[in-house]
């Protein structure tokens, strides 16, 4: 399911910063993703070892989604914002 997301990551980067700052941005994105794959596991284990249940992981995790899921949703498409026309994107 989350794989599914990851085009929509890429095509939103560029509808809303443009060409020029694509990879710049995308690098800074791809630092904090490999830094959350490297310390959530890691994480994980550590509470699992000392409640001996993943309920407190899940917990985090459901919460952590639901706020980004809030956050996604209150965006604001930027030729909205700039009042130009929905089907001229920013580059």
């Amino acid at each position: 399911m989350l794989d599914a997301s990851i085009p929509v990551f890429w095509a939103s980067v560029g509808d809303f910063f443009g060409r020029k700052s694509f990879g710049a941005i995308r690098g800074n994105m791809n630092l904090f993703y490999t830094w959350g794959a490297i310390l959530g596991p890691f994480a994980a284990g550590a509470i699992y070892d000392r409640t001996q249940s993943y309920e407190l992981v899940f917990t985090g995790i459901t919460i952590a989604l639901l706020i980004s899921t809030a956050m996604t949703a209150l965006l604001i498409k930027p030729w909205t914002k700039l009042g130009t026309s929905a089907r001229t994107p920013i580059h």
